[in-house]
């Protein structure tokens, strides 16, 4: 069971029905399109003061050069990574919002801690605005 503290309620919102902060699951929803990119984006935040190359991370991930490669350009584009500017091809951890590395550091809790579903929430398809108010008013049994 995950015990969600004052402070760090704070920080991140409420629990969601999934047990999964719901900031963290608007993190995944919004930024999170693949368990590729999300392996990706948690191999380079555990190590944020490493710079990765793209054969590097394939060692690690083990999908195709390319995908990674891909990927690591995809998290760059949404300000999750940085690209060495200058020397050999690398990546690292250095998102352009600092409120993002604590998200992330959740997000790679939940994923050790409820893997399947975070799977689901990845590739489940988004809710409307509209479905999530009306089922805030459908009526439940209790069991």
């Amino acid at each position: 069971m995950r015990v969600v503290t004052s402070s760090s309620a704070r920080i991140l919102g409420a629990v969601a029905d999934s047990g999964i902060p719901s900031e963290v699951e608007r993190f995944l929803t919004t930024h999170i399109k693949s368990v590729e990119q999300l392996e990706v984006l948690l191999l380079l935040s555990s190590a944020p003061e490493k710079d990765w190359s793209v054969a590097a991370v394939y060692q690690v991930i083990k999908s195709s050069e390319s995908s990674v490669r891909d990927r690591l350009d995809e998290l760059v584009s949404q300000g999750l990574l940085q690209r060495a500017a200058t020397g050999p091809l690398t990546y690292r951890f250095a998102p352009t919002e600092k409120a993002t590395s604590p998200l992330v550091a959740e997000l790679a809790t939940a994923y050790k801690e409820r893997r399947v579903r975070i799977v689901q929430l990845i590739y489940s398809p988004p809710t409307s605005a509209a479905e999530e108010f009306a089922n805030a008013f459908k009526l439940r049994r209790d069991k």
